[in-house]
């Protein structure tokens, strides 16, 4: 049997999130390192974690990773920008994607909200029904009781006789 293809989206289960960028994370330094040995070349990786911390390999000349070297995120953007211009008609699609992915991530959080706030109001409401037929069923009892001692007192209610909705048992 083969591997089945998998689809590529963000994992959403914070644990196997983890889990799969822990391995992912050591196969890619493993093949850097098996490219560097088999084809004598200088091979740099650099990851950063979700959480923000470093992971890298270095080999060859540039072998001494210090974090003077790293470039900053916009200086990324304009490399992968020059390098896209040659396929892309317009370079500006690349920004174009990343503030559109923001939207996105913020329409979700706010949608998220939304749907939490009215969950909440829900169990509100939930409650204070709840809580209302609570108060009707004590104050019902209360009459059935003030009800039943009045009874005995005029001597219109036997105690020696069970009522009805007893002896269904």
């Amino acid at each position: 049997m083969g591997r089945r293809r998998l689809e590529m989206k963000r994992i959403e289960d914070k644990s196997a999130r983890q889990v799969t960028f822990s391995k992912r994370r050591a196969g890619l330094l493993k093949k850097a390192r098996e490219l560097s040995i088999l084809c004598a070349a200088d091979v740099r990786v650099i990851v950063y974690s979700s959480t923000g911390k470093l992971y890298q390999y270095c080999s060859g000349k540039q072998a001494d990773c210090s974090d003077s070297e790293y470039i900053t995120s916009e200086e990324l953007l304009q490399m992968v920008e020059r390098q896209c211009a040659d396929f892309c008609d317009e370079p500006s699609k690349l920004v174009d994607l990343v503030v559109l992915e923001n939207q996105i991530e913020t329409a979700l959080l706010q949608i998220k909200e939304a749907k939490t706030h009215m969950h909440l109001n829900t169990i509100s409401g939930l409650q204070d029904k709840e809580k209302a037929l609570r108060e009707e069923k004590n104050l019902l009892q209360s009459k059935k009781i003030g009800k039943r001692n009045a009874m005995v007192k005029e001597g219109t209610l036997d105690l020696n006789v069970v009522p009805d909705d007893q002896n269904a048992d």
